[in-house]
C-alpha cells in the first residue's frame, strides 16, 4: 500500500485535524483506534470487520465513523481516497 495524505486543518492542539487520505488496494489492521474519525468516501469501497467479525462495506458518496478504541480490519479497493475529520484523545 502507497498511502498519500494531506492535512487541510489542523487546531492549535494538534489534536482535531481534517484532510484526504488517498491509497491503492489493501487491508490494514487497526488496534485500538486513537482518534474519533467521520470518513466520506470520495472514491473506491472499504470493508470495516469489527474483531467479533461483524463487516460493513461503504462504497463513494458514502460516509462512515470509526469509534475511538476501535479494533479490526481496514479493506479497500484500489484507488481509494477519504475526506476525514479526525479528534484524537481526550
Amino acid at each position: 500500500m502507497t498511502p498519500q495524505s494531506r492535512d487541510y486543518y489542523k487546531d492549535q492542539s494538534g489534536k482535531v485535524r481534517s484532510g484526504v487520505w488517498a491509497c491503492n488496494a489493501g487491508t490494514i489492521e487497526i488496534q485500538d483506534n486513537p482518534a474519533e474519525e467521520v470518513c466520506f468516501v470520495v472514491s473506491g469501497t472499504v470493508r470495516i470487520t469489527d474483531c467479533t467479525g461483524r463487516s460493513e462495506t461503504f462504497g463513494t458518496g458514502e460516509c462512515l465513523a470509526l469509534p475511538r478504541g476501535f479494533s479490526g480490519l481496514w479493506a479497500q479497493s484500489d484507488d481509494f481516497a477519504i475526506v476525514y475529520v479526525a479528534v484524537e484523545g481526550a
